[in-house]
């Protein structure tokens, strides 16, 4: 015993058995206590005399029966049923308002959450022949898919139970209404809402990002963003918007009923750099055609867009490639962007939809016919958005569906590819150059016209909306990019 370890270790184990035996009599002690409070406790209440434990049981006793006999004093009440003929009144939003037979009722409803139009018509007590007459007339005019809650709809029901008139409302100005013919048809169309479109024209300096220097001046965030959609392909305002730079716009503010309703078109822009004036000017022409034009007539957009995704990410080019799936080499005939699943896909430009459905290897695919011979295939999609069919028409930046693997594919992305009278073309290449293809201009009559009545006036008012008056009211029409006098140069 005279090795020091061998004592520290026998001193060791005799401390942890000492820590041990103390926790096992705190333990037992507590038990012990809690043993002896619920034994006490028993005895206690074993020692009240009987009467009392009698008189607790009666008085609670006697308080339920007094309950009891309270409610049934209540008054009950008794709902009179309305004469045969009687109109009845209802209000708008009544949840319990229902159709009887043999009455003449107007509902009134707003669409709940996880409820379809069909279940809320159903509730108030409306024939189902009626409701699904009713319905196929409307759904000619209104995809129902694009009900949200809060939708409101009223429906005039007659005595027979014939829904004489359907109205449905989805916002302020998009109201569609059914009604009954004296044939026995329903017969759908959108109302016509009488609004008024107000003009607004602001200017200002840039003294930080043209984001916060428009919203400083008034405009909102769906103006600020159709200013910069507007010179998109000529001005690259993330790079090439300077301290000093100004900016002026004429849009369209809509009212209804005289309460503002929502921001309209960009009727005139223009942005100054330090050398250069940018303008544009909306016109519709006779035919219906509409966009942007410059001073002298020509189009301000172009026909093309350089990619149909927002972020790009290239990750397999046009030409010759081993195929992973395939295993051989094999021409691939487009272009791959990487992209997660339900990325929007736009289309590059305007034209026709020529195939949109399950192609082959190509899965889900849209394709659509522009203008001068130019085809574009978006393939590979997790899902075609809804309305791209054969046959549709789709302006630029539409969405024609969602970016997925379906058919031949490692992995979710899309497949871009490009052709021209049939002869498959590298995007990329082609981009470029159709990036820089303007619009058709204006020519003729119809540009004298257009300088005559929409240049010269908007541009005057532009030039008073900037500050300093460093806008030119009368533009030099030789060129669309207007370089400013040295005196007005900073």
């Amino acid at each position: 015993m005279g090795d020091p370890y061998l004592r520290d270790l026998l001193g060791h184990q005799r401390s942890w058995r000492q820590r041990r035996r103390r926790r096992w009599v705190s333990a037992l002690a507590l038990m012990v206590l809690v043993v002896g409070v619920g034994y006490t406790w028993r005895s206690y209440q074993e020692s009240l005399p009987r009467e009392v434990v009698t008189q607790v049981a009666v008085a609670n006793a006697s308080q339920r029966v007094i309950a009891s006999v309270m409610a049934a004093r209540k008054p009950i009440k008794i709902v009179q049923a309305r004469p045969a003929g009687e109109e009845p009144t209802t209000r708008p939003g009544d949840a319990l308002a229902r159709w009887e037979q043999g009455q003449y009722t107007t509902l009134h409803g707003k669409i709940e959450r996880d409820e379809s139009v069909f279940a809320a018509l159903q509730k108030r007590g409306i024939p189902t022949r009626s409701i699904q007459a009713a319905i196929a007339a409307t759904r000619k005019e209104y995809n129902f898919r694009r009900s949200r809650p809060g939708h409101t709809w009223s429906a005039e029901v007659s005595e027979q139970g014939d829904v004489l008139k359907f109205r449905y409302q989805s916002s302020p100005e998009d109201i569609w209404e059914t009604v009954r013919t004296e044939q026995g048809d329903h017969v759908c169309e959108k109302v016509k809402v009488a609004l008024e479109a107000r003009q607004e024209v602001i200017g200002g300096i840039i003294t930080g990002s043209l984001w916060h220097s428009m919203e400083s001046v008034g405009a909102s965030g769906a103006i600020v963003q159709q200013f910069m959609d507007v010179f998109a392909h000529t001005i690259d305002f993330s790079t090439e918007t300077h301290h000093g730079d100004t900016f002026a716009l004429i849009y369209e503010k809509i009212y209804l009923d005289g309460r503002f309703l929502r921001d309209g078109r960009i009727l005139a822009a223009a942005y100054n750099t330090t050398e250069l004036a940018h303008r544009a000017f909306y016109h519709e022409q006779p035919d219906g055609e509409s966009g942007y034009y410059d001073a002298q007539g020509q189009s301000v957009q172009r026909q093309f867009l350089k990619s149909p995704l927002a972020s790009v990410r290239v990750s397999s080019h046009f030409g010759r490639r081993f195929h992973p799936v395939l295993r051989r080499w094999k021409l691939h005939a487009g272009v791959d962007y990487a992209a997660p699943t339900g990325t929007p896909v736009m289309a590059v430009a305007d034209g026709v939809v020529s195939f949109a459905g399950v192609k082959g290897a190509n899965g889900k695919l849209v394709s659509i016919k522009h203008k001068q011979g130019y085809s574009t295939h978006y393939a590979h999609l997790s899902r075609i958005a809804s309305g791209i069919k054969r046959g549709v028409k789709v302006d630029k930046k539409t969405i024609v569906g969602l970016v997925g693997s379906t058919g031949r594919s490692t992995g979710p992305h899309l497949h871009f590819g490009m052709s021209r009278y049939g002869y498959f073309i590298n995007p990329l290449e082609e981009a470029s150059a159709l990036a820089l293809m303007r619009g058709e201009p204006l020519a003729g009559e119809a540009r004298e016209r257009f300088v005559r009545d929409v240049v010269k006036p908007m541009s005057r008012r532009l030039a008073g909306a900037h500050p300093g008056g460093l806008l030119d009211p009368a533009p030099r029409e030789e060129d669309a990019l207007v370089r400013l006098p040295d005196r007005e140069r900073r």
